[in-house]
């Protein structure tokens, strides 16, 4: 039986499953989904990397960390994490294909826990937008990087336009 609670320090919940990084569990409603640990790692490696497209060449540098292995291993890969958690290369839910580019996680995603902030990298386009129109408003005029301050009030005063 799967449990997500506080003894968890992070968790990815999308849809009816949770992804327990600490125990390395993939469970469906509180109930363990037996899973290899390759396809766990690719499904931890999509979700931590879901701001972007991930390409095949980083997948198989990440997951398999320089061994010698075929596309064909790859899309096995991806063809019992889509089952395992309930999508398919039809129906792209969860992990969509991005031709030519790579795959993408796109379900909807909770993240629990307090030991991982999230990295620039996954901060969402918008949040990022909000800090540079917002921190030019929160720093005084005599700044003393004024360098950094003037390039702000710069993007601030553009994005106003």
């Amino acid at each position: 039986m799967c449990t997500h609670g506080s003894d968890s320090k992070l968790g990815f919940q999308f849809d009816q499953f949770t992804l327990d990084t600490v125990h390395y569990r993939l469970c469906m409603s509180g109930a363990a989904i037996p899973v290899e640990p390759r396809l766990f790692d690719l499904l931890k490696y999509l979700i931590e990397k879901r701001a972007r497209i991930v390409s095949r060449d980083e997948l198989l540098d990440k997951l398999w960390k320089g061994k010698v292995v075929s596309d064909a291993t790859l899309g096995v890969c991806l063809k019992n994490a889509r089952k395992a958690v309930g999508d398919s290369g039809d129906r792209q839910s969860i992990i969509k294909t991005i031709h030519g580019r790579g795959y993408q996680f796109i379900a909807g995603i909770t993240e629990s826990g307090e030991e991982k902030m999230p990295d620039k990298e996954n901060q969402p386009i918008l949040s990022r937008i909000f800090l540079l129109m917002e921190l030019p408003r929160t720093l005084s005029p005599n700044c003393p990087e004024s360098g950094i301050c003037s390039s702000l009030r710069v993007a601030q005063r553009r994005s106003n336009l």
